[in-house]
């Protein structure tokens, strides 16, 4: 027997396991947390996920006249309840189990306020656009887990992605050791010569040792020395660059006082899930934004465009996929 109590279907693996019971009243998301899974009320995907952590339950809704409920196991009715009660909900507990309550009304939409496009400084900017791009990130990790979705996964790659690029932007242009265009600065070849060099004499002391002072032999010895250390003196390079340019990065933020800018905080765990991805992609759009401005203000052949436009191709893919997802029958 099929039962249909809705426009919204279930996932197929839940269509087979609910007895029947293949479409509800409210948009589905699949949910996984520890041993349990299940598609569940949109409105309600992380206060299941909360449950979960230390009760069992049969069922959810998020609007039955005007209150939501969840039902779960006899035995852990309680630590159910005590859940809900945690993240600061009134529960009123039915004879049969039931476990009822009202969710708060969403919290109106904060402004971003002021983002300063207009400071003039690349760093300062851009780290305007980064901290926006965390929020994103810290939103989607919280609360998207448990979601197992093809899309989620892919927004939450693709912010992290644009996050990696951010960060190399912001390094080199503070780097000490590379220009724009990648090429090395003045010291940079200095600290790679002492690397060579220091290779190339080792390499010779040690043949010389050996051959009991042939030059010849110290000449080959310097030579296989300076072979040997071409690729690790690459790798100090780039780790030198990166462990000097985020000090300074750090010290160079520090002295603009980048903290004036702050995001705004994005909706909790009580609110619907539709409506905490769209501040999301909302918060991205506004990242994006930032970097198409700066991004105008740099000669287009330095590292730190492509860096740019290869972030803000990462989060207009992730802001698709988040996109496709609220638009999709089902989570």
């Amino acid at each position: 027997m099929v039962v249909e109590l809705g426009p919204y279907p279930l996932c197929g693996r839940c269509q087979e396991t609910n007895g029947g019971l293949v479409a509800t009243r409210h948009r589905q998301v699949h949910l996984r947390v520890a041993d349990q899974e299940a598609c569940v009320d949109q409105g309600l995907v992380d206060v299941v996920a909360a449950v979960w952590t230390v009760a069992s339950t049969r069922s959810c809704c998020q609007d039955d006249d005007g209150r939501a409920y969840v039902v779960p196991t006899a035995d852990t009715v309680d630590a159910a309840e005590a859940a809900l009660r945690g993240l600061g909900l009134d529960v009123e507990r039915t004879d049969g189990g039931v476990l009822r309550f009202a969710l708060p009304p969403p919290p109106p939409a904060e402004p971003l306020g002021h983002v300063p496009v207009d400071r003039g400084d690349f760093l300062d900017v851009l780290e305007a656009a980064r901290r926006l791009v965390d929020g994103a990130a810290e939103q989607l990790s919280t609360h998207t887990a448990g979601i197992g979705h093809p899309r989620m996964s892919e927004a939450r790659g693709q912010v992290a992605a644009a996050q990696s690029w951010l960060t190399a932007g912001m390094l080199r242009r503070v780097s000490i050791f590379r220009m724009s265009r990648g090429t090395l600065r003045p010291l940079g070849v200095l600290f790679q010569l002492a690397l060579l060099s220091a290779g190339c004499w080792v390499g010779a002391a040690l043949a010389r040792l050996v051959s009991d002072g042939s030059t010849a032999w110290s000449l080959v010895g310097g030579i296989a020395g300076l072979v040997a250390v071409m690729w690790p003196v690459v790798r100090l390079t780039n780790l030198a660059d990166d462990r000097t340019s985020r000090r300074r990065a750090a010290r160079i933020l520090r002295a603009y006082d980048a903290g004036a800018f702050v995001p705004p905080a994005l909706p909790g765990v009580l609110v619907a899930a539709d409506r905490r991805l769209d501040d999301v992609r909302t918060t991205i759009d506004a990242a994006r934004t930032i970097l198409g401005v700066v991004a105008l203000r740099l000669p287009p052949q330095a590292f730190e465009v492509r860096a740019l436009t290869e972030a803000d191709l990462a989060l207009c893919q992730a802001s698709d996929a988040i996109r496709i997802w609220l638009e999709a029958p089902r989570g």
